[in-house]
């Protein structure tokens, strides 16, 4: 038997597969040789699970601690029933290896059959098909992954772009395992990098706050490398030189290991794709790095298709803004003049003149007035002839009220598929008010041209670049000889240099001089002339050129000289110079007479002018923005913003001037009326929250009353003068400040009213007690020498002339350095308007009892509310009608009663109607309920939109009552 045993023995330590025998106890009583080895250490230190010095960890296939408890000896002890296929690895902590075993164990009997003899356990080597398996998990992972990014890029066009990116970034982190990842863009103009994109593992702070204008000197090595396509692997930032800069910006945020692949468009690296590990050291493996090339081109293709959705979605936009402009006329024809295909605004306007045979059976030439035809037909030849060619031509066509409308049109060929001129498109406009604007603007020319006073304009070099005739007229000299001369040309040698000096000291600062030139004429004959001299400025406030308007005084600076000799001389001469002294004071008197017609006229002038001008703005910001609309390169885009920009500064300088002129002539029309005073307040918050965007400026409507609260006012005129005050407070503020508008009600005053006060507080610069009383004044700019920002100062004359209209009262507080209020007082008074409303409309309709339902109205405001229960409660008795005045809460009340009808506000105070109206129609107990959305917003876009999100019809206001009623009739049977 000892034979046999041993020879077993060197049988079992031969083979390669490892044998061991264990005692009922669990203590190995034999192991071959293979066990030995393919464990990697004794089986009795494997199955205690206690490491000698910890030089090695025994765990499972996912990588974490094997349970002793579940080792095949100790189940077998515990169960005494064999264990098949237990899969553990043998991790050596030195080498970083682990084998991969596959243990089986069988108890062995005594001969009772109950008591455990011993216990065998066979081990199995299968470390190369586990590496296998985990190569394929990898692989099939890896795919995923691709697969998922490529799909969510794909998706990108639709949806939201950064949170594609986000999502892929997040996958990939923790599909390696890693701590961070994130995207770095190069701009290679300000030579700067921005990280753009990140995601960290939780527990790792973000650092893309703190990777933003990188100075890519830093980046030096790097951005050749990647522009060479290469990527960049350090294993261990320690290593890096000491001297590096890199390595310290690296080590400031803790990474140890990292790798960074280049993104490329076309041939333009734009930058690089980053991984990185912070609580350990890692080598990426060739599998990761492709990772990242792959992701790094799917960013690249995905930044190309959102940019050209972009440009494709904005060139859709202007296309039908084109083909839906209410300005805009646009036509087709077939060759013979026939429409092919028209506008909505073209049949607006043209439409009544085929109204006989129908504007489809129309030919082009009947809207054309008929001695245009013939210039029209030669256009449309020489398009024929030159397919592709844009040809322009003025036509005049009937108008509907019976006049001439005078209208530019582009002609254009267009070829068929075999490249046969086949159709005429044509686009044109109206330009009747232009036309009648630059007649005015000639009329005006011709008034500057005939007036009797001396015009000149000058640069800034004081060499004269404009003349009217009347300088001509009064100096003697010709155009050719004053137009690029200076004006010492008329000096006489009379006026003093200190005088000069002066002059030049104001007009360079931007001021207005006045004073008296002794002059010399061509012919060497003296003259006086009065003088006002200015600079004219442009957007940015600096001085282009200089004007001067003079009056030739001579006459009567001698009638004045000659009073002084009269005086000189009284006593002696009183009696024989009476005659005369009254027939000097007649003509000084008719001279004064014509000087103050001449201001009047120079007032009338600027007047009529600022009203002329206004016109013709409105073609040249109209065709500007056209121009912007289309496709321009980016000179030709600053120009054309460089030309809005400046028309709208002249704008607001024309209605300035205007509104003063019309004021001081007593030509406004002032329409008194109550006005709701919060609602003015929150369109002008509305309407200059961007501006104060700009400048970082928070606007606060500190308002705690909810009842409407009317004054008597213009509404027009009290919306101007507060927007002119907000206005202001934002320009004269400190970046970062704050602007607060506040209403109070005033103590009754002496006259039996209650005045309501709207104060307009900022937290700017302030203004020095002693030029409070000035800033009402017109032209009048409190501190524009210390300043840039635009202004004419006539902002707040035309507010205190339209408050003194308004019967009201204005007034400031400032103090230097703190800030300054401007408030306004009116009279306070109540509306009647809604009650005229329910009498005039309810009258109207006949009343309904048989109509049974309940109707859920969701809405805020109380007018509107009373007005619909008031239609309810006496046109459909038979209706219940519940109020639910907030956004909060809307579905559940819903839910609780069960309306047959919903009627839906939008602008709710804490929550968007929009998002009501989904929550009905996502609900499962809601979804079939109509509903009608009543709303002020009346845009076709929003209409369409609630439309198609399961609104049942919408409703604009004011409510126009049979349409009301009707709606809820189609509902409510």
């Amino acid at each position: 038997m000892d034979e046999i045993y041993k020879n077993n023995e060197r049988i079992l330590s031969k083979i390669n597969v490892g044998i061991i025998y264990s005692d009922p106890t669990g203590k190995t009583i034999y192991s071959n040789k293979a066990a030995d080895r393919i464990v990697g250490l004794k089986f009795d230190e494997f199955i205690k699970y206690k490491s000698q010095e910890e030089s090695y960890r025994i765990i499972d296939f996912d990588g974490n601690n094997f349970p002793p408890d579940e080792h095949p000896t100790n189940v077998v002890i515990k169960t005494k029933k064999p264990v098949h296929d237990v899969i553990a690895g043998v991790h050596q902590m030195k080498t970083k290896q682990t084998n991969w075993i596959l243990m089986e164990s069988e108890p062995e009997f005594l001969e009772d059959g109950v008591t455990l003899k011993r216990i065998l356990t066979i081990i199995t080597n299968i470390t190369t098909q586990i590496d296998i398996e985990k190569k394929l998990r990898f692989q099939n992972r890896l795919q995923k992954i691709i697969t998922k990014t490529a799909e969510t890029y794909l998706g990108v066009l639709n949806n939201d772009p950064n949170f594609a990116i986000y999502s892929s970034l997040e996958e990939v982190g923790k599909f390696l395992e890693s701590d961070r990842v994130y995207i770095v863009e190069y701009d290679f103009v300000q030579q700067v990098s921005n990280k753009i994109y990140e995601w960290c593992k939780q527990g790792i702070n973000p650092d893309i706050n703190k990777s933003k204008n990188i100075p890519l000197e830093i980046f030096e090595e790097w951005v050749i490398e990647h522009k060479k396509k290469n990527s960049i692997h350090i294993p261990d930032i320690g290593s890096m030189p000491s001297e590096s800069p890199l390595k310290a910006s690296l080590a400031s945020q803790s990474i140890q290991s990292l790798m960074t692949v280049p993104i490329f468009q076309e041939m333009n690296c734009i930058g690089f794709i980053g991984i990185d590990t912070v609580k350990n050291k890692h080598y990426f493996t060739t599998e990761e790095q492709n990772l990242l090339v792959i992701f790094a081109e799917l960013y690249a293709n995905m930044k190309v298709r959102v940019e050209y959705n972009k440009q494709l979605k904005e060139s859709e936009e202007r296309l039908q803004n084109i083909i839906n402009s209410p300005t805009h006329y646009l036509l087709r024809t077939d060759l013979t003049g026939k429409h092919t295909y028209w506008n909505k605004t073209f049949e607006q306007t043209f439409g009544w003149m085929y109204e006989e045979i129908g504007i489809e059976n129309g030919n082009s030439l009947n809207s054309i007035c008929k001695y245009h035809h013939k210039r029209t037909q030669e256009v449309v030849l020489d398009c024929i002839n030159n397919p592709g060619i844009v040809l322009q031509i003025e036509l005049d066509k009937p108008s509907i009220e019976g006049g001439i409308m005078t209208t530019l049109w582009e002609f254009v060929c267009l070829l068929d598929l075999d490249g046969k001129p086949s159709e005429m498109q044509c686009m044109g406009i109206d330009i009747t008010e232009k036309r009648m604007a630059e007649e005015q603007v000639r009329k005006l020319s011709r008034a500057v041209d005939q007036i009797p006073l001396t015009i000149v304009i000058t640069n800034l070099e004081g060499n004269i670049v404009y003349a009217n005739p009347y300088t001509f007229q009064t100096t003697g000299f010709k155009q050719e000889e004053l137009l690029g001369k200076n004006p010492r040309v008329l000096k006489s040698g009379e006026t003093s240099i200190e005088e000069y000096q002066n002059l030049w000291d104001n007009i360079s600062k931007g001021k207005e001089w006045k004073g008296i030139f002794h002059n010399r004429k061509k012919d060497g004959t003296l003259y006086w002339e009065q003088a006002t001299i200015g600079p004219i400025l442009n957007d940015e406030g600096e001085i282009t050129h200089y004007i001067a308007i003079k009056e030739d005084i001579t006459e009567r600076k001698r009638i004045q000289d000659e009073l002084k000799d009269l005086n000189l001389h009284l006593e002696e001469k009183i009696k024989e110079r009476t005659v005369d002294l009254e027939n000097a004071n007649i003509s000084l008197k008719q001279a004064n007479e014509d000087t103050q017609k001449a201001n009047q006229a120079k007032i009338d002038f600027l007047s009529k002018m600022s009203h002329e001008l206004r016109t013709p703005m409105n073609s040249i910001l109209g065709f500007g923005q056209l121009l912007q609309l289309g496709e321009l390169t980016p000179i030709q885009d600053k120009g054309v913003q460089h030309i809005l920009d400046s028309g709208n500064h002249l704008l607001k300088l024309i209605n300035e001037v205007l509104d003063i002129s019309r004021i001081e002539s007593g030509r406004i029309s002032i329409s008194v009326e109550p006005v709701e005073v919060y609602d003015i307040i929150n369109e002008i918050k509305d309407s200059l929250q961007f501006s104060a965007n700009q400048k970082g400026i928070n606007i606060n409507s500190k308002i705690s009353n909810t009842i409407p609260t009317y004054v008597k006012a213009d509404k027009q005129r009290l919306k101007q003068v507060l927007i002119n005050l907000t206005n202001n407070a934002i320009k004269y503020n400190n970046e970062g400040g704050d602007v607060n508008i506040t209403v109070d009600i005033k103590p009754i005053s002496e006259d039996g009213y209650t005045p309501i006060r709207i104060s307009v507080t900022d937290t700017g610069w302030g203004i020095e007690e002693k030029d409070i009383d000035r800033i009402f004044i017109p032209f009048e700019r409190i501190g524009a020498e210390k300043t840039k920002i635009e202004g004419t100062g006539l902002g707040l004359a035309v507010v205190k002339q339209l408050i003194d209209l308004m019967g009201g009262k204005i007034g400031v507080k400032s103090k230097p350095g703190e800030g300054s209020t401007f408030w306004i007082e009116l009279q306070q008074c109540e509306s009647r308007l809604d009650l005229i409303q329910k009498e005039a409309t309810l009258s109207k309709h006949s009343a309904l009892e048989n109509q049974v339902g309940t109707v859920l109205y969701i809405e805020d405001n109380l007018p509107n509310i009373e007005l619909v229960q008031e239609i309810i409660e006496s046109k459909r008795k038979g209706i219940n009608l519940i109020i639910h005045m907030q956004g909060n809460g809307a579905l559940e009340k819903a839910v609780e009663v069960k309306p047959t009808l919903i009627l839906l506000d939008l602008n709710l105070p804490d929550k968007h109607g929009e998002e009501i109206l989904k929550e009905l129609k996502a609900n499962e107990n809601t979804k079939h309920i109509p509903v009608i959305v009543i709303s002020a917003d009346a845009m076709p876009n929003q209409i369409s939109n609630l439309k198609e999100l399961g609104a049942r019809n919408y409703l604009t206001k004011p409510i126009e009552i049979q349409s009301f009623l009707n709606t809820i009739d189609e509902i409510i049977k």
